[in-house]
């Protein structure tokens, strides 16, 4: 296993079960716990490492270039619900995104 911090869902049965992780290939991986299988692995929108926040129901990347992308916490498969591009971002973008009072706060490094 790598060092990728697990990520606690709102949803028990994802939370119990399930994590995403990101590499700095890009490939975003949700993992059955129970078993150790890999139910889904996906390259997101953006490159380089990403920051993971999860909220709501969904997690929240912020890219190594910029992107920051809404997936759906959803452990049977890949839901891409939305991106955008943080202006001026560019380089090594890798500050994690912050979710406050319902509002999203992507900061800029």
């Amino acid at each position: 296993m790598n060092q990728c911090p697990e990520l606690l869902l709102d949803e028990p049965s994802i939370a119990l079960a399930y994590r995403s992780q990101q590499h700095n290939n890009g490939l975003s991986t949700s993992i059955d716990f129970e078993t150790g299988k890999i139910a889904w692995k996906q390259c997101g929108p953006g490159t380089g490492s990403a920051s993971i926040v999860a909220a709501d129901g969904y997690l929240y990347f912020h890219y190594q270039d910029g992107v920051v992308a809404l997936i759906e916490a959803n452990p049977e498969e890949y839901r891409l619900k939305g991106t955008f591009e943080l202006p001026n971002a560019g380089g090594d973008s890798l500050s994690h995104p912050v979710i406050a009072h319902g509002r999203l706060f992507p900061v800029c490094s």
